[in-house]
C-alpha cells in the first residue's frame, strides 16, 4: 500500500540545519509518509547525518546523485521515485510544521483539487519579511494557470502539497531541462504543472519555515552574480521556447511567464545601474518575448514586490521615480536598440 504523502528533500551542504529539517518530517503527526533524500553531492557531512537518521527510520530513502546537479535534477529524482498519492517539497535548510502533512493533506482530499497552496513563513520571525501572497480558494482553468504564469505566487513547490502523477507528468514534460538552473527551478515546475492540472486551492495557514541561508546564490547579490543568472536567464527563456512548441495551446501563459521572471532580475539588476537593466531587456528581445513593451507593467510590479518582501523607503522612492520616469525609461530602450553596429562600425551602448 502506497504512503499517502512523499516528502522530497534535496540535500547539498546543508549539514548546519540538516537535522533540523529531518527531525520536522519523522516526527510529523501524519505517520502514513516517506521520506526521499536525494544526494546532490556536496562536501559536508549533510548526507552522514541522513544516513544515521534512516538507519533509524524506515520511511527515510537516500537516492544519489553521481554528480552536483542543482535543485531542479535533485526534485525532479525525488518526485520520480516518490510512491505516495502526493508530494509535498522541504529544503535541507528549512522544516515543516509538525502538523504539516496532516494539514496539507487533509485539506487536499476535502477539496479534492490537484494543486493545494498554504504560507510559508520566514524564519527567525525578527527577519522583516512580508509573507508570499496565497491566492486563497478554488480556481479552475485559464485563472489558476494565471497564478503561476503572471501572479505573485511564491514560485516555490515548498507550500504545496500536488498529486504525485500531476508532478510527475510536469517533470516528463520538462524532461530535456539538463542544465542546472539558478533561480525558477520550481517556478518552471508549477507552470507546467498548470498546464496538467484542473483545480488549485490555496489557504493562508502556515505549515512550512522558510530559513535565511546566507550560502544560497540565490540569497545573493552583486555584480558576478547577477551576471551568472542572465546567463541563465537566456536558458530558461529558451526553454520557455521549447514548452511553447510543446503546449501550443498555452504560449499566452508561457510568454507571460517569461516576462515575470525577467522582471523579477531587473529588480535586481537595477542596483548595478542603467546598463544591467538594459541588458535583461536585450535578452528578452533575442528570444522574442517582447511583443509588448516590458516597462507597462512588469518593472513596476517587480519594484513593487520589492518593497512587499524587503520594504525600504528606497524602493519606495524608485518605485515612484520609475512610474514617473516611464517616458525616459522607454527613451533609453529605443536608444539602445538605435545604436546597432552598421557599415560606420557601431558601438554598445553606454
Amino acid at each position: 500500500m502506497s504512503p499517502k504523502i512523499s516528502i522530497i528533500i534535496p540535500v547539498y551542504n546543508v549539514a548546519p540545519f540538516i537535522t533540523r529539517c529531518l527531525d520536522s518530517c519523522i516526527h510529523q503527526t501524519l505517520t502514513d509518509i516517506e521520506i526521499i533524500i536525494v544526494d546532490d553531492c556536496g562536501s559536508d557531512d549533510s548526507i552522514k547525518i541522513a544516513t544515521e537518521y534512516a538507519s533509524k527510520d524506515n520511511r527515510i530513502t537516500i537516492l544519489h546523485h553521481s554528480q552536483n546537479s542543482g535543485l531542479f535534477q535533485a526534485r525532479k529524482t525525488g518526485v520520480e521515485n516518490a510512491r505516495g498519492d502526493y508530494c509535498m517539497s522541504c529544503d535541507g535548510d528549512d522544516f515543516l510544521d509538525l502538523e504539516a502533512c496532516q494539514i496539507a493533506y487533509e485539506a487536499i482530499i476535502k477539496t479534492n483539487v490537484d494543486i493545494f497552496a498554504l504560507q510559508l513563513q520566514h524564519f527567525p520571525k525578527t527577519l522583516k519579511r512580508i509573507p508570499p501572497h496565497i491566492y486563497q480558494g478554488l480556481w479552475t482553468g485559464d485563472s489558476m494557470r494565471k497564478i503561476f504564469s503572471k501572479g505573485r505566487d511564491a514560485q516555490s513547490l515548498c507550500n504545496k502539497i500536488i498529486a504525485t502523477p500531476l508532478l510527475q507528468s510536469a517533470y516528463e514534460a520538462l524532461h530535456f531541462v539538463k542544465k542546472p538552473l539558478l533561480f525558477c527551478e520550481d517556478g518552471l515546475v508549477l507552470l507546467v504543472a498548470s498546464f496538467f492540472a484542473k483545480s488549485y486551492f490555496g489557504q493562508n495557514k502556515v505549515i512550512y519555515y522558510y530559513c535565511n541561508n546566507e550560502q544560497s546564490m540565490t540569497r545573493q547579490n552583486s555584480p558576478e552574480i547577477l551576471k551568472k543568472k542572465y546567463d541563465n536567464l537566456e536558458y530558461i527563456l529558451e526553454i520557455l521556447q521549447h514548452l511553447k512548441k510543446s503546449f501550443p495551446q498555452y504560449s499566452s501563459f508561457i510568454e507571460d511567464y517569461g516576462k515575470k521572471i525577467a522582471s523579477a532580475l531587473i529588480l535586481e539588476a537595477r542596483l548595478f545601474g542603467r546598463e544591467a537593466f538594459l541588458q535583461g531587456y536585450k535578452i528578452l528581445k533575442k528570444h522574442h518575448f517582447t511583443k509588448k513593451p516590458l516597462w507597462d507593467d512588469s518593472y513596476i510590479q517587480a519594484v513593487g514586490l520589492s518593497l512587499r518582501y524587503h520594504f525600504r523607503w528606497q524602493n519606495l522612492a524608485r518605485l515612484i521615480a520609475c512610474i514617473l520616469g516611464l517616458k525616459k525609461l522607454a527613451t533609453l530602450i529605443k536608444q539602445a536598440n538605435a545604436k546597432k553596429p552598421n557599415g560606420g562600425g557601431g558601438q554598445a551602448t553606454t
